[in-house]
Order: C-alpha cells, then structure tokens, then sequence
C-alpha cells in the first residue's frame, strides 16, 4: 500500500463566515489599504488564524471536500474520511488540521486523489509519508515493515533538561547484582506491589 503526505497551505482561510455572522477588524498598524479610510474597519468574510471558528469552519470545508472527491467521514474518528472499493480495498485520509495523511492501495489512486484534493485547495505534496505527528516514519520495502521513532522528540526533551551530555549505561542496573529465583513475589500482595 501507498501512504503519503499533504500540507494544506493556509487552511483557515478556506474557512468562510456563516450566514449572519458578522466580525469587524481595523487594520494592521501601519498598514493603509487602499479605499479604508483611517478610522474605518474591514468585514471578515474568511477565517484567520486565531479566530474561535477557524478550525470548525476549515473542518466544514474540508469535510466538503472529502464528499466531493467521495470520501466518507468515519463514525468512531472525525478526522478519518475513507471509501471501499469494488475489489474489497480501502482509501483513507487522515487528517490533523492542515497536515493529511493518504493511504491507498495502488500510486494511480493515491495519484488521482491527491489530484482531486488539489483542485479544490492549494496544498503542498510532501512524496511518502516520513513524518507524522512528531513521529518519524521509515518504510523498508524489501521486507515490507514499517518503523516508528521518536528519537528527534526524545532528544528535544533530553535538551530542555540539560541531559544531553550525561554519559550513556550499557545495562540500567548493577551489573555485580545477582538475581535469584528466591527473590520472585510469590504471594498476591507480593505480586500487587
């Protein structure tokens, strides 16, 4: 199977205003536009980045989209929009906020829906996904695995608490400590504890 990755570029501002919902905004400092005079403020019809309803309203948009291109909305994850083939497979996006993720059985489908997607919103195609939610991603074709890591998250965690230097352990524990079998819970308080 086919997984890759998309960034939608500015996807709040695919989000637009309901009907009847009026938010006013004065310009930038500094910033003249021309036909607003000083003093005068702008009708926002387009969600910004910051607004309470930016991410709802590019949810609906999105959402949209993805009935467009006849994908369904997943009942147990809203962020999970698939469709069943003839033959028994499967297309899936998933998606967090602007970041998609796109598994499909062959690189046509997967070529076709990305296609699809962009004619609606402008969207950045990032090739086989390599990264998702802070989590590196690395495919081996060869043996058809797939492996998750964390390193650059564990190492920025190590970084904020000044443990970049300490000196690594071959074994965490005493390597001169003897375990016996005597010292094994025996009892379910043992066990519990």
């Amino acid at each position: 199977w086919r997984i890759a990755q998309m960034d939608v570029k500015s996807a709040y501002l695919y989000g637009r205003m309901d009907e009847g919902e009026e938010i006013y905004l004065r310009p930038p400092p500094g910033i003249r536009l021309r036909g607003i005079q000083p003093g005068q403020v702008l009708r926002l019809h387009a969600c910004i980045y910051g607004l309470k309803q930016a991410g709802r309203r590019w949810y609906k948009r999105f959402r949209s989209i993805m009935e467009k291109v006849q994908l369904v909305r997943s009942n147990f994850d809203h962020a999970v929009f698939f469709t069943r083939l003839s033959n028994g497979d499967l297309i899936a996006i998933l998606i967090h906020v602007d970041d998609m993720t796109i598994i499909s059985p062959t690189i046509a489908l997967l070529e076709e829906l990305k296609r699809r997607i962009m004619k609606e919103v402008e969207c950045v195609d990032s090739g086989d996904l390599h990264w998702m939610l802070g989590i590196e991603i690395t495919r081996n074709w060869l043996n058809g695995t797939i492996s998750l890591s964390q390193r650059a998250y564990i190492i920025q965690i190590l970084a904020r608490y000044n443990f970049t230097n300490i000196r690594p352990l071959l074994s965490p524990v005493d390597p001169h400590v003897v375990l016996t079998s005597a010292q094994c819970a025996i009892t379910s308080a043992d066990i519990d504890f």
